[in-house]
């Protein structure tokens, strides 16, 4: 149910009717479960990371928030072709990431990052789920971006990351093949843009009506970009979300 509070009447009155509530509402208030597909918007065939700013407006703007301020927006959308995302982030120390091997990416810095994965409940990964991690490298200049599928039926590249205590394993890691991403300063922040080839996905439809699993992220970095200070979410929530100090939990 729901409640609300008038204020200025003077008195106490009842009012009976209906309220109606729109997919992307809900999708913007549910931070328990995966958002509606209907807010991932459908886009044309000629949508670009290198097209004119005022293409993404027309896209549903998710909100990243660390506390009671907004940290991100965040853009998805999907075409024919290729899946889109765009971050806006507030950031005083901007795109800072040091990462050697940039598989570790999440653990070293500044990155922003995605989830996507068929609907249903479910405690183990399976088939379709996947994480891309967008990684900006301080060294070389470049956006790298690389997937992670913790399981999967089709090529393998195996990567293990382990701590004192446990280990994550995956089937594959690495540089998505045909993936294209950018990233620009702005007064107080960042832009990152990312272009994701539909073939990378697997057991994932994207299409108008479709239920998918989804949820954005973006880690930001110490003064120095050499590690990892918090991780923020648009849905997940919790211990295990918020670590910082183990890098099987914190790659999964």
């Amino acid at each position: 149910g729901l409640m609300f509070e008038v204020k200025g009447l003077g008195s106490e009155i009842n009012y009976s009717g209906n309220i109606k509530v729109t997919s992307r509402q809900l999708a913007s208030g549910n931070m328990d479960k995966a958002d509606a597909m209907g807010a991932i918007s459908q886009v044309s065939a000629d949508f670009s990371i290198d097209g004119p700013e005022s293409q993404w407006s027309s896209l549903y703007p998710f909100t990243i928030r660390r506390g009671n301020s907004r940290l991100a927006s965040v853009y998805a959308g999907y075409n024919d072709k290729f899946v889109f995302a765009r971050w806006d982030v507030t950031d005083d120390t901007p795109l800072l990431n040091t990462a050697d091997d940039i598989q570790m990416g999440f653990a070293t810095g500044d990155s922003v990052g995605l989830y996507f994965g068929p609907a249903g409940e479910r405690t183990l990964p399976g088939p379709g789920d996947v994480r891309i991690m967008v990684v900006p490298n301080g060294k070389d200049g470049k956006v790298s971006v690389i997937g992670m599928k913790p399981v999967t039926s089709g090529e393998k590249l195996l990567r293990t990351y382990r701590s004192p205590m446990q280990s994550a394993d995956f089937d594959w890691v690495g540089a998505i093949p045909g993936a294209s991403a950018k990233a620009k300063l702005f007064s107080g922040g960042y832009c990152v843009m990312v272009s994701i080839p539909r073939s990378f996905f697997v057991n994932l439809t994207f299409a108008p009506g479709e239920d998918i699993k989804f949820d954005a992220e973006v880690l930001l970095s110490d003064s120095a970009g050499k590690k990892t200070l918090s991780r923020n979410f648009l849905f997940a929530r919790g211990a295990e979300v918020s670590m910082v100090n183990d890098i099987p939990t914190e790659a999964r």
